[in-house]
């Protein structure tokens, strides 16, 4: 607190904020001398009361722009934060436009992406209802970008005040990307409702590509997916879903009353099956007989089927591989009018 024994008002202090701000602006080909004036007016910052309130800084916002172009290190946080704050507010807003525009840019650096991700965190979620965003550039990133860590930290800077449009976005993209599934998963999750789309196929194809995705390195998708079907099995709201596959005359999903017993055993063989745990796998093998005989009788897809398949054939145990390859050749014996391609 001494570092601020000088200041004896608020208008010193803004008074020397505003001169050491000019003297890092000043001293851009005096490394040392920058480098000295940025410490001290960090320490400075650093040492002032949550709960002050200074007047604008005309210069703050000249000083953002300059750190923004010379690439800043994550030490230069707090002064990037505090130029923010110091900032008039139509400044300001032009400054977290720029901030979104490069967090979507895949051209910068990750290092720089990921700084202005933490200093979009710091930022009133409120601040995004005076924003004049154009949506285009956000849905456009979704169509490229397979890293969500970027989109998904603008997307909740968005979600609390701007669910509609956010939904609309994902309402276009889900039928057509289908190669960036972990970011649509994070974004699903972080809305607030899934109302309007448990009753798109494109939602529960998403969900069956990441409950069978065995691709990935972690674990993250299934777990996501899986979270987010348990969401809707145990919503009251969703107490009949009905959605005939695209392809073919069978049912995508069906979740009524009916149905409740084969997705009670769907969701524990699935999390069994990701445990791995061979001995708390085995009795559960019954439940596939019942599985498969329900998903005839009410020609329910066998997609379903073939994720825990897939799962138990992922297990390295050798006894439940032979016991899967039995059950596989004995109970597959579908009429024609019953095969479908589950690839």
């Amino acid at each position: 607190m001494e570092l601020l024994v000088p200041f004896l008002n608020r208008d010193n202090v803004s008074h020397h904020i505003s001169i050491s701000m000019s003297n890092i602006l000043t001293y851009q080909n005096e490394s040392s001398k920058q480098e000295k004036e940025i410490e001290e007016l960090s320490r400075l910052l650093d040492a002032l009361p949550t709960n002050i309130n200074l007047d604008s800084i005309s210069i703050a916002s000249q000083l953002f722009d300059y750190l923004l172009q010379n690439l800043p290190t994550i030490h230069q946080y707090r002064l990037l934060s505090s130029c923010l704050n110091f900032m008039k507010i139509e400044d300001r807003l032009q400054r977290i436009k720029t901030i979104l525009l490069l967090i979507l840019d895949n051209e910068q650096t990750v290092q720089l992406r990921e700084l202005l991700c933490k200093l979009l965190n710091s930022i009133e979620y409120s601040t995004s209802l005076s924003l004049d965003f154009d949506w285009t550039h956000l849905e456009t990133a979704m169509h490229y970008q397979h890293d969500p860590k970027f989109l998904t930290y603008i997307w909740r800077f968005f979600s609390k005040n701007h669910q509609t449009n956010l939904e609309q976005i994902l309402v276009r993209t889900l039928p057509i990307i289908k190669t960036n599934d972990e970011l649509f998963l994070f974004l699903l999750i972080d809305l607030r409702s899934t109302n309007v789309f448990v009753l798109m196929p494109s939602f529960w194809y998403l969900i069956q590509r990441s409950l069978g995705d065995s691709t990935s390195n972690n674990d993250r998708i299934r777990k996501c997916a899986i979270y987010l079907f348990q969401q809707i099995l145990t919503n009251d709201e969703y107490k009949h879903i009905e959605i005939k596959e695209e392809k073919f005359n069978r049912l995508l999903i069906l979740i009524d009353e009916k149905t409740k017993q084969f997705w009670i055993d769907f969701i524990v063989l699935y999390e069994a099956l990701e445990d791995g745990v061979v001995h708390l796998i085995k009795p559960l093998l019954t439940k596939f007989d019942r599985l498969l005989n329900f998903s005839l009788e009410y020609g329910l897809s066998l997609t379903w089927l073939f994720i825990l398949l897939q799962r138990l054939f992922a297990n390295t145990s050798s006894p439940l591989a032979r016991w899967t390859v039995r059950w596989f050749f004995n109970s597959m014996k579908l009429p024609d009018n019953q095969v479908e391609n589950v690839s």
